[in-house]
């Protein structure tokens, strides 16, 4: 029963975050299990669809994991960003994606 309420919630954030934009603020979002994947062309999209994912989360009594959160810089150009600072919270960027299944 909780599984299928968590999805109930996590469906009405994402609704919330009005993914539409025009091309220079795309942003998309993707969600499997209690992870979410934020897609935005602009570092200052990524970090206002985050502030508005960790506000609304809030409003229905979730937290953000701050040892999960990280990001990556998908670009062609060599660009060095360090760390990301939203509402006090410091987020590290990861260089290399390895995906772990557990079977």
């Amino acid at each position: 029963m909780s599984a299928t309420l968590f999805i109930i919630v996590i469906d009405d954030i994402l609704k919330q975050l009005e993914l539409s934009g025009n091309i220079t603020r795309l942003k998309q979002c993707s969600a499997y299990a209690d992870d979410i994947l934020i897609t935005a062309r602009t570092k200052e999209t990524l970090m206002d669809t985050f502030e508005k994912l960790k506000n609304i989360s809030s409003q229905f009594g979730l937290m953000l994991n701050k040892n999960k959160t990280k990001y990556m810089n998908c670009t062609r150009k060599e660009i060095q960003l360090d760390r990301l600072n939203v509402e006090n919270m410091q987020i590290d960027e990861v260089r290399l994606f390895i995906c772990q299944m557990q079977l």
